[in-house]
């Protein structure tokens, strides 16, 4: 099981005391044998944690049926010993509740009866992710966290509902209608300036129909996440502000995403990176409540930026976090990009840096600082914030006029 014996294949064990439910997760994944190792096990616990350290294992995927404390009690012990070891979880729909009560960052959930290509690009999103984000700090403060937003039972139905190929708008606007919480964000963003409705959108068909699927989903996150701390938690912290300057980016990255590309998809999509960017600010108030009113304290007294004063204190950014959450609701690595490096853009490793732009640009337009002006263009293609004077070479054409 060495990773030299497997030829740099991602080694995985695989656990189920059942074994046809695990045999045919292995009969799944037969197509990807060569980015994928699956070795059988029945080991739990301590033992579960010695096999993984001692064979330099990627991760572990638990075929889940509901009852089974060993499992569940390994899936937290495996989190706090080993946070570089990647958890999964096969089970079906009612099978999240019994993850939720967790302590640290959630496992990644594998629905049982997905096809084999929705498991291989849940498997490798993870992977990259953690690619991209491998500072130890960020490795260490996962399992720690204590408070985290998670979705609700008809959060996730309205979810799965919106990403469904065959999307039914009567369908979607029945299940927002089950919660009232979630009925009344998005009558409130539906009537926002933003959209610049002349008449009041009153029913959850009419929002349903005018938000949009990419948008819908965008919302359905955040406004969980944005709602599930208090005020007052945080010192010096507002979650309703934070709520709002969310929104603002949001609309103006998709503003400036029409005005550049005039495809409203990518527009759609950009109102999602925008909406998502800050959602890490959260995770940190409401884990590290005291640590981070101190910070937000000294922010005020020193003309320093935020994210640079959580990187010499925490040793990661807001950023980073919350692109860690969004990798766990597997949210598509375009916009965890976005979110994870929009105060670094140059640090991102994707080759497709739109996104990032807009939304680094709308976070400085939004926040009233020098850059009123946007990016200004240079020689040789390059483009420079006026906000934080960072430059991306190789700007794609389409974003140059922002």
């Amino acid at each position: 099981m060495e990773r030299e014996v497997i030829g740099g294949l991602r080694c995985l064990l695989l656990y189920a005391d059942d074994p046809d439910r695990r045999d045919r997760f292995q009969q799944l994944l037969q197509g990807y044998d060569h980015k994928w190792a699956l070795v059988p096990t029945l080991k739990t616990g301590a033992e579960l944690v010695r096999l993984l350290r001692e064979n330099r294992t990627d991760g572990v995927i638990f075929v889940y049926r509901k009852g089974q404390t060993a499992v569940l009690d390994s899936l937290q012990l495996v989190g706090q010993s080993l946070p570089s070891v990647q958890r999964f979880v096969v089970g079906g729909p009612e099978d999240r509740e019994s993850l939720r009560a967790l302590p640290g960052m959630p496992p990644i959930f594998l629905l049982e009866g997905q096809s084999a290509e929705q498991v291989d690009e849940r498997l490798t999103h993870t992977f990259a992710l953690q690619g991209w984000i491998g500072r130890p700090a960020i490795a260490q403060i996962l399992p720690r966290l204590k408070s985290l937003p998670v979705l609700p039972a008809t959060y996730q139905q309205v979810f799965e509902a919106l990403l469904d190929s065959e999307f039914s708008g009567d369908k979607v606007a029945s299940l927002i209608g089950q919660d009232p919480s979630l009925t009344a964000q998005l009558l409130k963003v539906a009537n926002s300036a933003f959209f610049g409705r002349q008449q009041a959108v009153r029913s959850i068909p009419e929002a349903v129909m005018m938000l949009g699927v990419i948008r819908l989903r965008a919302l359905v996150m955040s406004s969980q996440a944005f709602c599930f701390i208090d005020e007052g938690v945080c010192p010096h912290f507002s979650p309703t502000a934070e709520w709002g300057h969310a929104l603002e980016v949001a609309g103006v990255t998709q503003e400036l995403s029409r005005k550049v590309s005039g495809d409203e998809p990518l527009a759609e999509a950009a109102f999602t990176a925008g909406l998502l960017h800050d959602l890490g600010k959260i995770l940190i108030a409401a884990n590290l409540p005291d640590a981070y009113g101190a910070l937000l304290e000294t922010s005020r007294e020193r003309p320093t930026d935020i994210w640079r004063l959580e990187q010499e204190r925490l040793g990661f950014t807001h950023g980073e976090l919350g692109a860690c959450l969004l990798g766990v609701w597997g949210v598509p690595l375009d916009f965890i990009e976005a979110v994870a490096w929009h105060h670094e853009p140059t640090k991102a490793p994707g080759r497709n840096r739109g996104s990032l732009a807009l939304v680094h640009v709308a976070d400085c337009l939004v926040r009233k600082d020098s850059c009123k002006q946007g990016i200004e263009y240079g020689i040789h293609g390059t483009a420079l914030c006026r906000h934080c004077g960072e430059e991306w070479p190789n700007t794609p054409e389409t974003y140059t006029r922002v």
